[in-house]
């Protein structure tokens, strides 16, 4: 059951927005309230769904200007804090979405990880290679023995999906090595003899530093990084033999971590270029109000199953140890031993969750947005990762919390009103799909059923590019069934490009298939290459201007492609890009005036047609 609630809760509720801000929802009249209290609660009508994704700083607006709205005195904070249920409506396949399988798979192999983990006193007592603490045995042994405990299944298994989420979503890659690192260092605390020692902590910063600092120099040279943390990871693994405690294995494992995911997308990364950005201070800041609406309820959820996890241990600790003297020192783990393996590592969880929702608040991730955008982006990937983890926390948290023992008939009154309570918790975030699904899609019945083929819409749509009406891009339809059909491989081909959110790029998005230049604004974003000036804001680096260097190039060399009157010179052009398929329908003519058709039908044979669309397989 819980695992049912962890599912619906990860895809389908959203943040508490709306059970307080849609008029139709009970929680509506709360905000009479809280403006009565002093609160500026902002607009509480005219509830639209992807206003619980654009709350902080938009409601009220956080821009400040004259009197007469002509100049801006003061730049707003305009922020973003998306979650799964609104990207799914949105029909969205951006890198975060499309990374979820690959994160909460990371979570469950993480999950199996600790809570199968077997203290020093069990059946791999530490005493059979360290006897005593008084007689060190030799340095390979120890070597082996450390390799026995980091090479666990599930610690090579994440190290492999973690390099899987640097090539699909770096900043899940980032997030999810917090996940991870906060794992080993229970998983180490649970099955060390020592949690640290007066060597082991000054070692573990060191491990920890070196980690950071080969990863801020040589990111960008792939091949460099790589060989860098390899030494880095005999370094630890030399070290931690040395010195063993639970501190120091983290470092260790961190170590393996970093190493593994970036030998996983060497390939990927010693082809990528990585947006230089850097980090700044944050300027605004979430208003308490304004954070409590969004996250409250989680966070809620969260602070009761730490609450639970702290209170409910063990009366017996005789299951910590088989002879307490052989981990005398390693109280931390005795601590542990007391509770609930599953408690710990989700209230691990709650705990990573919270500094993703605080990191923002304190500092943001310089890229092309600036001004009154300058955090959104970086609140954006931070909190929709938070939200996912604490979801997953709330599922749990609800049903641990009806798992408590009840003793007496007063504890099973306070344990009743406590669960009717959760429940009306529960409901809070609940609400957002009843309230966001029907004004996305219309009333949920078998007759507004289209089926799953996302391509369907576009035999109906009516594009805000062209002026037929309805139906407007049915030709692009037929070519992209076309494609799928007759095309293998990854041919480029050639059509207009646009701005983000438009229907450029239709074909090269419905079939994977690239082309030239797509959406300009994700293309900058992609591969911008800025520094901070004077002003903290970002700029470009001169000689690496994303639009002088690609953007304005290539969009140029599309632009002549289809107005060109010179054969030779278009043809040239296509090679340049080793083009195969050139796509001319009204897209095409709509965003360039006086295509050449004359030229562009000498360049090959057409090999498919539909209404006035038309596609050249380039000789």
């Amino acid at each position: 059951m819980a695992g049912i609630l962890s599912a619906f809760a990860v895809t389908l509720f959203g943040n508490s927005h709306a059970f307080f801000y849609d008029e139709n929802s009970v929680g509506n009249s709360l905000l009479g309230l809280f403006s009565r209290m002093g609160i500026v609660v902002g607009r509480s009508d005219g509830f639209f769904y992807p206003d619980s994704t654009r709350f902080i700083g938009h409601n009220p607006d956080s821009q400040i200007w004259d009197d007469a709205k002509t100049t801006l005195l003061r730049n707003g904070d305009y922020t973003i804090h998306e979650f799964p249920c609104y990207s799914y409506l949105l029909g969205d396949l951006h890198a975060h979405v499309v990374g979820l399988m690959i994160v909460m798979l990371i979570v469950a192999v993480l999950f199996s990880l600790y809570v199968n983990a077997s203290h020093p006193s069990g059946s791999e007592m530490l005493i059979q290679v360290y006897p005593g603490g008084e007689n060190p045995i030799h340095l390979w042994k120890r070597i082996q023995y450390e390799l026995k405990k980091l090479l666990r299944p599930e610690i090579v298994i994440t190290g492999f999906l973690l390099g899987i989420a640097t090539m699909c979503n770096y900043w899940d890659f980032l997030i999810y090595f917090i996940v991870g690192s906060m794992t080993l260092l229970i998983y180490n605390i649970r099955t060390s003899r020592h949690f640290v020692s007066l060597s082991g902590l000054p070692f573990f910063a060191a491990e920890a530093a070196m980690i950071l600092i080969a990863y801020l120099k040589f990111s960008k040279m792939a091949f460099t990084h790589v060989g860098v943390q390899l030494i880095i990871l005999m370094i630890c693994l030399i070290g931690t033999s040395l010195l063993p405690c639970a501190l120091t294995r983290t470092g260790l494992g961190m170590s393996f971590l970093f190493t593994t995911a970036s030998l996983c997308s060497l390939s990927f990364n010693s082809k990528f270029d990585m947006i230089a950005n850097s980090l700044a201070k944050t300027v605004d800041q979430s208003s308490v109000y304004q954070f409590l609406i969004l996250w409250g309820t989680h966070i809620l959820f969260a602070l009761l199953l730490i609450t639970v996890t702290l209170f409910s241990r063990k009366n017996n600790a005789a299951q910590c140890t088989a002879d307490d003297k052989y981990i005398p020192e390693n109280a931390a783990a005795r601590f542990f031993a007391k509770m609930n393996p599953a408690d710990i590592f989700m209230s691990g969880i709650a705990v990573v969750s919270f500094l993703l929702l605080a990191a923002p608040e304190i500092f943001y991730v310089r890229d092309i947005y600036s001004g009154s955008y300058k955090r959104s982006n970086t609140m954006f990937k931070f909190t929709f990762e938070a939200f996912v983890l604490l979801s997953l926390v709330l599922a749990y948290s609800f049903f641990r919390f009806l798992c408590i023992r009840i003793k007496s008939r007063p504890q099973l009154y306070a344990f009743t009103a406590g669960a009717l309570v959760l429940v009306f918790m529960i409901i809070i975030p609940m609400h957002y799909p009843f309230a966001a699904i029907t004004q996305r899609t219309g009333p949920i019945t078998l007759e507004n059923y289209t089926g799953l083929d996302g391509t369907a819409a576009l035999r109906t749509k009516d594009s805000l590019q062209l002026t037929s009406g309805a139906g407007d891009l049915a030709a692009y339809s037929d070519a992209i069934e076309w494609f799928n059909a007759n095309v293998r491989g990854t041919p480029v081909i050639c059509e207009a490009f646009g701005n983000s959110y438009t229907d450029n790029c239709v074909i090269s998005a419905y079939t994977g298939l690239p082309t030239i230049i797509g959406w300009q604004t994700h293309e900058w974003l992609w591969r911008f290459q800025g520094v901070a000036d004077s002003s903290g804001e970002l700029v470009s680096i001169p000689d690496k201007d994303v639009w002088k260097t690609v953007l304005t190039p290539r969009q140029t060399d599309v632009r002549t492609i289809y107005t060109s009157e010179s054969f030779t010179v278009v043809r040239k052009l296509l090679q340049k890009y080793n083009v195969t398929y050139l796509i001319i329908g009204d897209l095409e003519r709509t965003q360039y005036v006086g295509i050449k058709d004359s030229v562009l039908t000498k360049l090959g044979p057409k090999v498919f047609e539909s209404g006035s669309l038309y596609i050249i397989k380039v000789q």
